[in-house]
């Protein structure tokens, strides 16, 4: 299954679960931002795990698709930008 047809068939679950219908859009940012907004109104439910995978993959493939910025050294660091970017290294003693 290719990306487009993952977030498709996420994005009707999640309609399925709100008994709600919409267009779903034919762009990749489009059909990311429906996702986001439909899994922010979500109740959480059972699901088949199937779906569970498919948006994992969609997920991480995001989070790739950002990119991450390590975070490293002692003591208080101001980070300003997306938070969901940052990959913070333990300490070593």
């Amino acid at each position: 299954m290719d990306r487009f047809e993952n977030l498709n068939a996420i994005i009707r679950g999640l309609m399925a679960n709100e008994h709600v219908s919409y267009r779903i859009p034919d762009s990749l940012r489009e059909k990311q931002r429906m996702m986001r907004a439909l899994m922010n109104v979500w109740e959480p439910c059972e699901m088949p795990a199937e779906w569970f995978t498919m948006q994992d993959a969609e997920l991480q493939q995001q989070a790739e698709d950002k990119g991450s910025v390590a975070v490293e050294g002692w003591g208080m660091q101001l980070w300003q930008g997306d938070i969901t970017r940052l990959k913070v290294l333990p300490l070593m003693s």
